[in-house]
């Protein structure tokens, strides 16, 4: 006969197993200060890196810019687990002369890979 608590045990413990894995985003820069710089010297750019210290591949699915003045570009392909990708910011002086902060940088929200 067969023990029905071992194997609803045993199929909780697969779901909860499962339940578990999922990407994880961890940025190693958050921030980046571009310093003084003129309009007349173009457009600056730096990037962002995030490893997946998770153990399901990590999907970019959205990269935005508070303003139009900022571009980020990022991969489109799944990040593996233990790998790194990099988002790249462009910030685009031209017709904004004088001094410009910008402080935001929101993580995005790691989704499984298909």
């Amino acid at each position: 006969m067969i023990n029905c608590k071992s194997i609803l045990c045993a199929s909780m413990m697969a779901i909860a197993a499962v339940a578990q894995a999922a990407p994880e985003a961890t940025w190693l820069t958050k921030s980046h200060d571009f310093g003084a710089f003129d309009e007349d010297m173009g457009k600056v750019s730096c990037d962002f890196k995030v490893v997946n210290t998770g153990d399901e591949p990590l999907m970019i699915l959205a990269a935005r810019a508070t303003c139009g003045c900022t571009v980020p570009a990022y991969t489109r392909d799944p990040i593996a687990p233990g790998d790194t990708a990099t988002i790249t910011v462009t910030y685009d002086p031209a017709g904004r002369p004088g001094k410009f902060t910008r402080k935001s940088m929101s993580t995005p929200t790691p989704s499984r890979a298909a």
